[in-house]
């Protein structure tokens, strides 16, 4: 099964990235890529959990409920692309983000630096709706590094292109850590000869 996880953090729910991602036009872009698993993840909010219901509503009537354990929903379409949503999980690199095959991703710092050194692929979607942004800063410092994708205007037609690119592209590696990665990234050093 190729996948797709989508997340926007664990807290404030990024309501702009939840609608680019649940949206038929983008799923239907996932299928051309031969994905059949998309999960989301739309943080602790009560208002991001009633958002990825109200956009699921949009894409089936099919019935669905949480799972047992009351933390993970499993929608499946008609067509058996399945669509998984959960708030968080204290062990969300080890049980999400090192199975999948590409991460859309917020920009922040840990999501970012768990992903890449988890080696996935990743495309970035900056919310830029927070005061004092640093995340489309530090975006552009690892894009320049070929590390990954991003975003630059949070179109439903831009991310479906950097999901294309991604998929055809190899992206550069991190070079191990020295402790100082944030640094190391604004500085210039962070990828290997």
């Amino acid at each position: 099964m190729k996948s797709v996880l989508v997340t926007g953090g664990a807290t404030v729910t990024f309501v702009a990235l939840l609608q680019l991602t649940l949206n038929e036009k983008f799923i239907s872009a996932l299928k051309k890529n031969n994905f059949d698993k998309l999960v989301v993840q739309y943080g602790t909010q009560p208002t991001g959990e009633s958002l990825f219901l109200s956009l699921i509503n949009k894409l089936t009537d099919e019935d669905y409920k949480k799972s047992q354990l009351g933390q993970l929903y499993n929608i499946k379409l008609k067509d058996g692309f399945l669509i998984q949503g959960l708030s968080f999980d204290t062990d969300f690199v080890k049980n999400y983000t090192s199975k999948v095959d590409l991460v859309i991703s917020h920009g922040g710092t840990g999501s970012i630096l768990d992903t890449l050194r988890a080696g996935k692929k990743l495309v970035v979607v900056v919310n830029d709706t927070l005061a004092d942004n640093h995340q489309l800063e530090l975006t552009e410092k690892f894009a320049e590094r070929e590390v990954l994708g991003y975003c630059r205007k949070n179109t439903v037609e831009e991310l479906i292109d950097q999901v294309n690119q991604a998929e055809s592209r190899e992206f550069k590696r991190l070079a191990p850590s020295k402790g100082r990665i944030i640094q190391d990234v604004i500085l210039n050093n962070i990828i290997k000869p």
